[in-house]
């Protein structure tokens, strides 16, 4: 009987080492299975940016915020005019300002009238001392121009009549008398119509009709060291017309014609002028008649 009882707990104890064996198997396998997923686990998350779940709720945290200021940022990009996206964006300099990109080519007319420029439409942010600066300046009245321009021609006519006044005071030959005019018209930098403008005021301004005729014949060698190309004879005869306009001298035919006798001026230069000159223009209706002469001479040469 005591020996059957001890060959049942042998048997119990027999089958619960088994059991206990085979139970730590597959603990063992478990634990084993369980480190090889959290292995897989740690080596997937590395690669994929995967942290530890705190760090996963921080970065969560980080993207909502992100994405709350980038919706404000929306909201108030809303109230103020867009500026156009573009790979080179409008650079902000260090008083917060914009300004355009370094290959961009605008000019301040563009800006200032907010003109679409290519693709682009900037918005432009200036002071008022910015402003002010970019205004062109207020052009002078025209009257105040007109007037400044006459002083100045006033001025010029006395500096040419002291130098002839001081020429025939001591003398002097023409040649003399055109090395001074020469450096009188460097030094002041006149283009040849100016210059005329000057010697025939200088010379002529109260003068009659015979004193202008026999001036002109005396001081034939100077008037032609500065008639030199056709330019220079067009330039010339507008002098004079502008001269006769102011005096209302009535001889202006006579007077162009005498120009051309003497070789002042040649045929080409008078017809040249007298095509440019205002239809409406007193002198070039009083010379009409001579213009009208050298058309016929030319016609008949040619027949």
């Amino acid at each position: 009987m005591v020996r059957g009882h001890y060959r049942v707990l042998e048997f119990v104890s027999l089958a619960l080492s088994s059991c206990l064996s085979y139970g730590n198997k597959y603990v063992i396998k478990f634990e084993a299975r369980t480190n090889e997923l959290g292995s897989r686990h740690t080596d997937h998350g590395s690669a994929n940016g995967d942290t530890d779940p705190r760090v996963d709720r921080t970065h969560k945290n980080s993207v909502e915020q992100k994405e709350k200021k980038d919706d404000k940022d929306q909201k108030e990009q809303k109230e103020v005019p867009s500026v156009p996206s573009s790979s080179s964006s409008p650079k902000t300099s260090n008083n917060g300002r914009r300004r355009l990109a370094d290959n961009d080519t605008v000019t301040l007319k563009d800006l200032l009238k907010n003109e679409k420029i290519g693709d682009k439409k900037w918005i432009v942010e200036y002071s008022d001392d910015d402003f002010d600066k970019l205004r062109p300046a207020k052009k002078a009245e025209s009257s105040k121009s007109n007037s400044d321009k006459q002083s100045h021609e006033d001025s010029l006519i006395n500096e040419v009549k002291r130098i002839f006044a001081q020429s025939e005071a001591q003398s002097r030959t023409i040649s003399d008398d055109i090395k001074d005019i020469t450096r009188f018209e460097i030094r002041h930098d006149l283009s040849k119509q100016q210059l005329f403008v000057v010697l025939i005021r200088s010379l002529y301004e109260d003068a009659t009709w015979e004193k202008v005729n026999k001036d002109l014949v005396k001081r034939e060698k100077l008037f032609k060291k500065f008639v030199d190309s056709s330019q220079d004879q067009i330039a010339f005869l507008r002098s004079w017309e502008k001269f006769l306009l102011q005096h209302n001298r009535p001889l202006a035919a006579m007077l162009f014609k005498m120009f051309y006798d003497r070789d002042y001026v040649e045929e080409d230069s008078v017809l040249d002028w007298y095509g440019q000159s205002n239809e409406s223009n007193e002198v070039r209706k009083k010379c009409e008649i001579f213009v009208n002469w050298l058309k016929n001479a030319e016609e008949e040469e040619s027949d």
